[in-house]
């Protein structure tokens, strides 16, 4: 085999294998059958993102296995409308429909794609907060109490005595105060 043609062949085999890249008019050409399922639900975002309304009809048409029909209704909520449960609510497999929602219900998880930006801060689950709504509260001493929480008074300062016999620390020594004098150590019993 010449040198030239080896190329040529190797990228026609995976096309006529069956396998390579369609488009969504190879989609429209083929006849209806696993294999057009599969090219319906390879191109579901792109064809929900062109015509929602062709998308639905072509779905609910031209795909005949329903769980094919399932994934792509999940599909096209996480990749073209993640913000309603619009397709959610066409999911016949119970988990997956839940699943569905489950997204839905978490604008989180889709913010980049609702907002046609890509996101700021740590990627992942969670994010960070939304723009604008900054970080969590400062805690500790020195910090401004909550908006609306009452804080009491610093130890020592105001603030009414605490309740006779209420437990707390002993009166400190030289306060002013008569206390009683302190035992004799063990052992010092017989000293005079």
């Amino acid at each position: 085999m010449r040198p030239r043609l080896l190329p040529t062949l190797l990228l026609a085999l995976p096309v006529a294998c069956g396998g390579g890249s369609t488009t969504l008019d190879d989609c429209r050409s083929m006849d209806p059958g696993p294999k057009a399922d599969e090219c319906w639900a390879d191109h579901a975002a792109e064809l929900f993102r062109q015509d929602a309304e062709e998308g639905v009809k072509i779905v609910t048409t031209k795909v005949q296995d329903p769980r094919v029909r399932d994934y792509i209704w999940l599909t096209v909520t996480r990749e073209v409308d993640p913000s309603s449960f619009r397709y959610c609510d066409r999911i016949q497999e119970e988990a997956l429909a839940r699943r569905c929602r489950v997204l839905v219900s978490r604008p989180h998880l889709h913010r980049e794609l609702v907002k046609g930006q890509k996101a700021e801060g740590p990627q992942g689950a969670g994010g960070g907060p939304p723009p604008g709504a900054g970080g969590p509260p400062p805690v500790g001493p020195g910090a401004p109490p909550p908006q609306g929480a009452t804080m009491p008074p610093p130890r020592g300062e105001g603030g009414p005595p605490p309740p006779q016999g209420a437990g707390g620390p002993p009166p400190r020594r030289g306060s002013g105060e008569a206390s009683e004098p302190a035992p004799p150590p063990a052992g010092d019993e017989g000293a005079p």
